[in-house]
């Protein structure tokens, strides 16, 4: 659906810019062009501004810079007492400005309760409440998942372990099968302690979690603890292969193909109502042909 573009006039005001042209095109020298407009801030300063900058409806330009400077100025200005407690931290002692990477920000310096050593801190991060200890909180947090259900050494956790890695780390090498093609878990899962109030009840050591539907994402509703070897197979089924050897699922016809060929020639294409029988006429026929069983059956 196609939407109206934003008419730009001068005199026309976008938050700290009032508009001082028309509206020109700029041709790059890839031979793209894209609208400008010169504007002028409320602090003095011209410039030239991609139109789009100031309609923008999730991040349009404010200013110049000027705000942010004057936000971060207001911000310096703030001193903490000595003895001020956010959280675990308390404030040992103001440090004025100190650089940080590429710029400066107001640090002070902090002791935390579990006793680590003083360390120092950014007043922002301190003041807007996202860091309250020296890191023991989590750590505690997660010990008392592990200690409260002695976890960690389970299939419940390698499981919870595998889901998160498969759907977040391109370099996992079934990365293709989860989070390549969108499938995701709760927020909620990942903690171990947050995954185990959802999942707790049904586990059983060797169980492994598997997706009822395949194409759904990880969450409590989608997800029941089931044998490996089960799993395997649904997962198996959904994508046309199988986890024995010369063995793979016909979704049309509904049913398992063992195939065994050498040299061009075709010794065993047969259609199974089990993954297993279609293993276990493989592994006979390569018997005959190879002298192995290949899939281990009997």
């Amino acid at each position: 659906m196609s939407t109206k573009a934003i008419q730009i006039n001068i005199g026309d005001k976008y938050n700290r810019w009032e508009v001082l042209s028309d509206v020109f095109y700029k041709t790059f020298p890839n031979g793209s062009k894209a609208k400008f407009v010169e504007c002028v801030c409320r602090c003095g300063t011209v410039s030239v501004l991609r139109a789009a900058a100031l309609t923008s409806p999730t991040k349009p330009s404010i200013s110049c810079g000027c705000y942010r400077a004057e936000q971060t100025s207001l911000l310096n200005t703030v001193k903490l007492g000595v003895g001020e407690k956010f959280g675990r931290l308390t404030v040992l002692e103001s440090l004025g400005m100190e650089a940080v990477g590429a710029g400066k920000r107001n640090m002070v310096l902090v002791s935390c309760e579990c006793g680590s050593d003083p360390f120092k801190i950014r007043l922002d991060g301190l003041k807007d409440g996202n860091t309250k200890s020296c890191g023991c909180l989590q750590k505690e947090a997660v010990s008392l998942v592990m200690t409260t259900h002695g976890m960690s050494n389970t299939t419940a956790y390698s499981s919870w372990q595998g889901m998160k890695d498969r759907c977040t780390n391109p370099n996992n090498n079934r990365w293709g099968r989860y989070g390549g093609r969108g499938i995701s878990y709760p927020n909620d899962w990942e903690t171990f302690g947050g995954f185990w109030i959802d999942m707790s009840e049904g586990w059983y050591e060797g169980a492994d979690i598997d997706r009822i539907d395949f194409d759904g994402n990880y969450c409590k509703e989608n997800c029941r603890w089931v044998n490996r070897d089960v799993g395997n197979h649904n997962k198996s089924k959904s994508l046309g292969t199988s986890i024995y050897k010369g063995v793979y699922y016909d979704k049309r016809r509904d049913a398992w193909v063992a195939r065994l060929n050498r040299n061009l020639v075709i010794y065993l294409q047969k259609r199974f109502s089990t993954e297993q029988e279609a293993a276990k006429a493989y592994d006979d026929a390569s018997e005959q042909i190879y002298g192995d069983r290949p899939n281990g059956t009997t």
